[in-house]
């Protein structure tokens, strides 16, 4: 598909010379694998119209003068006040528009259109702390897997496209936020009783170094993620990059090198060539419920 590219000569990434027109090819590139991971979910955008040197902003709303063929959900906002139109990205013509738009990060809700108050996903957030290599944050990272898979619940893994990793597990959307942020809130505080690299301390200053923090309160009605494949708005471009257990489990046992360093290598420049290690584990979505049955027979006490 061919789409028209609005200055495709301005620069977005100055430290790499990254332009909108090599945005807008790379997205296309990477188009037939991150629809799945975004159709029907509500997105926010993250737009840098003047490259990551200039004025960025967070748009929930579809754009101003946006094209007829646009599809939408109108959700209304209690804490604004108002009804709010997110955009929906379903195919590649939205895909390409929304590059086109500067909107390097796209952000989408954890739950889609039918079901919006059923999440589907179900979101760890791994952020190491300062200190903290990667091989902690891998060993961190297994011990969310492993704890999940015991209570009947296969996991998946991704690079932020920052410094640290998601583990996400696909639920079928029969329970609702509130449940699924308690169960997350509850795997999360035993993993944590069992191991000093873990902490759920919300205040940045109370955070222990050289650990991984968790912040279970992200999941919720209207909380988004960055999206699998979308690029990260720093200076080499990182993307938040599908990960195999392999490749964790190689690291737990590595030395002690800064996250950061080790997700440099997937960038715009690089990932849209790689597959998607996801495939093979896709499997069909996962109730919520027996896992949450079997966590309330193992853990009494957390």
């Amino acid at each position: 598909m061919t789409t028209l590219v609005t200055n495709p000569g301005k620069v977005l990434f100055p430290g790499e010379g990254i332009t909108k027109g090599d945005l807008v090819a790379y997205y296309q590139r990477v188009c037939a694998r991150i629809l799945p991971y975004l159709a029907g979910r509500p997105l926010m955008l993250e737009r840098y119209p003047n490259g990551l040197d200039g004025e960025h902003f967070f748009e929930k709303d579809a754009p101003r003068g946006a094209p007829s063929w646009l599809k939408t959900v109108a959700l209304r906002s209690e804490s604004a006040d108002r009804t709010i139109h997110y955009v929906l990205c379903e195919d590649e013509r939205t895909l390409l528009y929304l590059a086109n738009l500067a909107a390097v990060t796209l952000h989408p809700w954890q739950s889609r259109v039918g079901h919006l108050d059923e999440p589907d996903i179900l979101l760890f957030d791994l952020d190491p702390m300062p200190g903290c290599g990667l091989a902690r944050l891998a060993r961190v990272a297994l011990l969310f897997r492993d704890t999940l898979s015991a209570l009947g619940l296969r996991a998946r893994v991704k690079t932020t496209g920052g410094k640290g990793l998601h583990v996400i597990v696909s639920l079928a959307p029969s329970a609702g936020y509130a449940q699924v942020r308690d169960f997350a809130e509850t795997v999360s505080r035993h993993i944590a009783q069992g191991s000093n690299d873990v902490t759920l301390e919300r205040s940045v200053e109370r955070r222990r170094p050289r650990t991984v923090s968790l912040d279970y309160l992200q999941i919720g009605r209207g909380k988004t993620f960055a999206a699998p494949f979308t690029v990260r708005a720093r200076r080499s471009a990182p993307v938040s990059m599908p990960l195999a257990w392999s490749e964790v489990e190689a690291w737990s046992a590595g030395a002690s090198l800064e996250p950061t360093l080790a997700f440099a290598r997937w960038t715009i420049a690089s990932a849209a060539a790689l597959p998607d290690p996801w495939r093979a584990s896709y499997g069909p979505p996962q109730r919520l419920e027996p896992a949450l049955e079997r966590a309330a027979r193992r853990w009494r006490n957390v």
